[in-house]
C-alpha cells in the first residue's frame, strides 16, 4: 500500500526475504457469508495480494477454511508455525493479528513466544511489527489479549443467551433428538410421534424385558436387547441395524427421554 513506501527497502532494512501470507475467516466474515453470499475469504485474499504486492517479496498464501478458534482445530496454521519453526519464513502476513488466534491463553502464549523466539515479522495492511522493538512486543501482546477478551465476552453472551432461552423451555441444543423435531416458529421441541413409538418401545423392553416365543417376558442387558432390536429390525436414529451397547446405553439415558 502507498503509504508504507519505500516498501522495498523497507523489506531490505528488515531482511524480510520469504513470507507467509496466512487467511482465516473470523466469525463475522462466517456470519455475513451467511446473510449476504460473500465469499469473505476471497475478499481477504484481495485485500492481502494488494498490500504484499507493493512490497517485492515472494510469499506463500495458506487459506483456512474454518474459524476455528483453537490452534489444535486448525490444520493450515499448525503447519504454518511448524514452517516458521523451520525458518522457512521471515514474516508472517495478516489481516488482522487475531486471525491467528483468539483461543486458550495458552495458545496466546505459543503464538507470542513463535514470534519473539523465531524472530518473526508480522505484516497487515496498516504495519508491520517488528519483534525486535519492545514498542511492537508490547502492541502484539495487547492485540493478542484483547481478541482473547472479545472472544470471552462473546462467547459469555452468547451462553447468556442460551440460558435464557433454555429457561424458556426453547431447545438451545442443536439438532433435535431422536423422537422429536424442532418448531423454528416456537423454538421448542415437538414430539415426532411415528420416531417416538420406537422410543417407547425400547425403553419398555428395557424396562419390562424382550418378549420371547413364548410370550414371556425376560429381562436383558444392552448386548442382548441390541441383538433383539435388530431382529425385530428397528433401526438406529442414523438408520443403521447394529445397535450398539454403549451407544444404546446412551440412548436410554437422554436427558429428554428420562424427564430431566
Amino acid at each position: 500500500m502507498k503509504g508504507l513506501v519505500p516498501n522495498k527497502k523497507l523489506m531490505e532494512q528488515y531482511d524480510i526475504k520469504k513470507i507467509v501470507n496466512y487467511l482465516r475467516k473470523s466469525r463475522q466474515d462466517e456470519e455475513r457469508e451467511k446473510k449476504t453470499g460473500e465469499d469473505t475469504l476471497h475478499e481477504q485474499k484481495q485485500l492481502m495480494d494488494r498490500v504484499l504486492s507493493d512490497y517485492g517479496i515472494p510469499y506463500d498464501q495458506k487459506s483456512e477454511v474454518g474459524s476455528g478458534d483453537k490452534i489444535s482445530t486448525r490444520p493450515v496454521f499448525r503447519q504454518v508455525i511448524e514452517d516458521i519453526k523451520a525458518d522457512k519464513y521471515d514474516a508472517i502476513a495478516v489481516k488482522e493479528i487475531s486471525r491467528m488466534g483468539r483461543g486458550s491463553y495458552t495458545d496466546m502464549g505459543i503464538i507470542y513466544d513463535l514470534i519473539v523466539d523465531n524472530r518473526i515479522f508480522i505484516i497487515t495492511p496498516y504495519k508491520i511489527y517488528d519483534p525486535t522493538n519492545p514498542s511492537d512486543l508490547r502492541q502484539i501482546r495487547f492485540e493478542l489479549f484483547m481478541s482473547r477478551e472479545e472472544f470471552e465476552t462473546t462467547r459469555e453472551r452468547l451462553n447468556g443467551g442460551r440460558y435464557n432461552a433454555a429457561m424458556e423451555g426453547k431447545w438451545v441444543a442443536g439438532r433435535a433428538p431422536f423422537g422429536y423435531d424442532y418448531n423454528p416458529q416456537t423454538k421448542r421441541l415437538v414430539i415426532n410421534e411415528k420416531e417416538a413409538e420406537i422410543v417407547r418401545a425400547i425403553f419398555d423392553f428395557y424396562a419390562n424385558g424382550i418378549i420371547e416365543n413364548n410370550g414371556k417376558r425376560k429381562l436383558v442387558q444392552f448386548r442382548a436387547l441390541s441383538t433383539y432390536l435388530k431382529r425385530l429390525g428397528i433401526k438406529t436414529p442414523r438408520g443403521k441395524d447394529e445397535w450398539h451397547p454403549v451407544r444404546l446405553r446412551e440412548f436410554l439415558s437422554n436427558d429428554r427421554y428420562i424427564g430431566t
